[in-house]
């Protein structure tokens, strides 16, 4: 019992030793010598401190993070409930809407779709909202003043305009509401004002087609579908990789195969809805070639929607519809001796005024044929071209912004039925054939037998290489010509009215044989890409130029600053690309008239065509031009 007793208290003593020395150690003797500044007495107080630095600074960091997040998110945010109208753009606002209060609303009743009617599609642009307007084929074409557009059941505005696209299509144009974020979801038709009636629509502002993506028109050939799509950003005046892409096409291609992935899912739908893919040959630009559904006949394709998918990115919206017409093929074009030898297309924008100097005195030089790209002119053209009755002159609805490139293509298609050789020019631009006027060749009057201007140019140009190549495009340079010291439009045109100009040629506009251009239908800046066999030549400064009317009198080149048609233009307003030589040297990008703007761009004092022309068009009795 002793023993035991005492080996606990020696357990006792010795416990007691362990933790007096335990606690001994854990204090810092004075008496012991100082460890350094990195030493283990000191190096317990610093880490807390680098922690605690550490813990603020990830604080700080969150912060910053979080504000930045926050500044993108509202700004993007702005950017899309702003979108469209875009600001700072001349942009047409619904200061005629009429927000009516339900109590005050006139009773509507919803037109049947027996009476072939209804708004097949709505796409957003930055100046107006378009829509697609489906009718019968025959049908009486509906006129602006008959209808008004409708957002929802109160929000009514006036159209801005209306035209014909299709036999079986019109375009609508309305403003954009005056609050676009307070308009979203609500459905966009218009209402006929003789019966009050509404039209069926499947548009929904602006929860359809935004113009940044999308397939917007289509062309069948023999062979082959062409479709012409916004947003693919392929690279200029190239070939592009098509192995990414696949075209679509299907009697509706709905929001439920915008992102599938899954090609099993495609063929006969359950729902009987019929979907086909075909793969690309060509890629260029916004022109895509599809391979033409084999199992398809010519009636069945007809009328089904087309579309472009991507791996990264599912099917494109679309506005194209398939409409199957007598199309040639390029191969076919080759062996095929069209009706016009020489033609001329153009794509404008309120070039009325401009329009019958411009057609007269080319189809003096022998042009046949016109094709009008009117990409939303609102200055009454349609009754201008009436007025040309006699000339073989037809206009064609191109709504879609900044795509001549495309539409230059697209009337490359169209024309090469009727014609061998197309101008590609701008409405301010006159063919001037120097060496014809100075060795006086020119016909005396327009019933003059024998070869035309025109034809003799051509067949002069192509016969200097034919021992050589072949000849599938003249390049012809330009005269820019300034205001001519003129504040007022003259009103004996152009032609007449300018008479001073730069003194170096800029760019080249070109005429071009259909039957050569290459597969892609690539162009630039008036110029094609050319098939395998086909070279271009450089039409001598000495025998014909353009002269361009660049630099007109200040009330008619502000215009410019509105928006340029070109795909690849900066449009003035826009910070960027400021010394191109697309912009008017040292002007900038505010539309305010400089003092000395009458005076400029006047190096070489130039009445040639002039002369030629008072001589040649004037009348005698009423000492007036034609196109006076």
């Amino acid at each position: 019992m002793k023993d035991r007793q005492q080996q606990q208290r020696h357990f006792h003593h010795y416990h007691r030793d362990c933790s007096h020395d335990d606690a001994a150690m854990s204090k810092p003797n004075r008496n012991s010598p100082r460890i350094g500044r990195m030493g283990s007495a000191r190096f317990g107080r610093n880490s807390g401190q680098s922690a605690e630095i550490r813990r603020r600074l990830l604080g700080w960091k969150f912060v910053i993070y979080g504000f930045a997040f926050l500044c993108f998110f509202l700004t993007a945010r702005r950017f899309y409930d702003s979108y469209p109208p875009p600001g700072g753009r001349l942009v047409i606002q619904a200061h005629h809407s009429q927000l009516l209060p339900r109590n005050n609303a006139v009773e509507e009743r919803v037109v049947d779709k027996d009476n072939s009617l209804l708004v097949q599609d709505l796409v957003t642009l930055p100046e107006h909202v378009l829509l697609l307007l489906k009718t019968c084929d025959g049908c009486f074409a509906l006129q602006k003043d008959e209808f008004e557009c409708v957002y929802g059941e109160s929000l009514r505005t006036p159209a801005i305009s209306v035209d014909m696209k299709e036999r079986d299509l019109q375009i609508v144009r309305c403003p954009h509401p005056p609050q676009p974020k307070s308009a979203k979801g609500l459905t966009l038709t218009i209402k006929l004002k003789e019966n009050g009636m509404l039209v069926p629509s499947q548009a929904t502002y602006p929860k359809n087609f935004a113009w940044r993506m999308l397939v917007y028109e289509a062309v069948v050939e023999p062979d082959s579908v062409i479709l012409f799509v916004k947003g693919l950003n392929l690279r200029r005046g190239r070939i592009s990789d098509s192995d990414n892409l696949l075209c679509v096409f299907g009697s509706k291609l709905d929001t439920d195969l915008l992102n599938a992935r899954d090609f099993k899912k495609w063929g006969i739908m359950d729902s009987g809805i019929k979907v086909f893919r075909t793969k690309v040959l060509m890629a260029a630009q916004e022109v895509i070639r599809c391979e033409k559904p084999n199992s398809l006949e010519i009636p069945e394709i007809q009328g089904m929607e087309a579309s472009v998918w991507r791996s990264r990115g599912g099917l494109l919206p679309s506005v194209a519809r398939v409409e199957v017409k007598s199309m040639m093929s390029s191969k076919a074009v080759q062996m095929f001796r069209p009706p016009h030898q020489v033609c001329a297309c153009t794509m404008l924008w309120n070039q009325a005024p401009f329009l019958r100097e411009w057609i007269m005195y080319h189809g003096y030089l022998g042009v046949q044929r016109w094709f009008l790209y009117d990409n939303n002119s609102d200055d009454n053209i349609e009754e201008v071209v009436a007025s040309l009755g006699s000339f073989n002159v037809s206009r064609h609805m191109w709504p879609w912004i900044k795509t001549q490139e495309a539409g230059f293509s697209h009337c490359a298609l169209r024309a090469r039925q009727e014609c061998e050789w197309v101008a590609f020019m701008d409405v301010d631009e006159f063919l001037n054939p120097i060496e014809y006027i100075q060795n006086e060749t020119m016909p005396t009057d327009s019933t003059q037998t024998g070869l035309t201007v025109m034809e003799r140019l051509i067949n002069n140009a192509t016969s200097a290489y034919s021992g050589l190549f072949k000849i599938g495009e003249i390049r012809v340079d330009c005269h820019s010509f300034g205001p001519s010291g003129l504040k007022k439009h003259p009103d004996e045109g152009v032609i007449a009215g300018y008479t001073c100009r730069l003194n170096r040629t800029e760019r080249h506009k070109s005429i071009v044989l259909l039957s050569a251009l290459n597969q892609s239908l690539i162009n630039v800046v008036h110029h094609f890409h050319l098939g395998q066999g086909y070279h271009y030549m450089n039409l001598p400064r000495g025998f014909a130029v353009f002269n361009h009317y660049k630099y007109q009198v200040w009330d008619t080149f502000k215009a410019k600053f509105f928006r340029r048609v070109a795909t690849y233009v900066t449009d003035w307003q826009e910070n960027q690309n400021e010394s191109s030589r697309d912009r008017a040297p040292g002007l900038g990008t505010e539309p305010v008239e400089p003092e000395d703007w009458s005076e400029r761009f006047c190096e070489v004092s130039d009445t040639g065509l002039r002369n030629f022309t008072l001589q040649t068009f004037t009348d005698l009795t009423t000492h007036l031009l034609p196109w006076q």
